[in-house]
């Protein structure tokens, strides 16, 4: 019952009782997907999207989406101890360290991470 969360209760109904197909521009207005690509650039488009994920570091990714999905239902303190403990795993895993050395020597200030 992810989709009416996703994309609202009407508009869920809408998809599942009438089974139409849904545009590209409908699912990128109503949150549905991300981006728009052109026809057959979509399997292109998905790998570098792909890559760009495995590029970052996985411990942090996988706690800060743990995080994320696991913030549903809990009050904002609540959600902000399990970020918390999230956060904690991630340091106590030692992953940041590589990142925030390469910080320390230029890569990723201002916002560029092809340093």
């Amino acid at each position: 019952m992810r989709l009416p969360r996703l994309i609202g209760l009407s508009r869920a109904m809408d998809m599942i009782l009438t089974g139409r197909p849904v545009t590209a521009e409908e699912a990128f207005s109503w949150g549905l997907a991300n981006k728009i690509v052109e026809i057959n650039q979509s399997r292109p488009e998905a790998e570098k999207i792909a890559k760009t994920i495995a590029s970052f570091p996985q411990i942090c990714l996988n706690n800060d989406r743990l995080s994320t999905y696991n913030q549903f239902g809990l009050n904002i303190k609540e959600a902000m101890v399990k970020e918390f403990e999230y956060g904690l795993k991630t340091l106590e895993s030692g992953e940041y360290l590589k990142g925030s050395e390469a910080f320390t020597k230029g890569k990723g200030k201002h916002g560029s991470f092809n340093d």
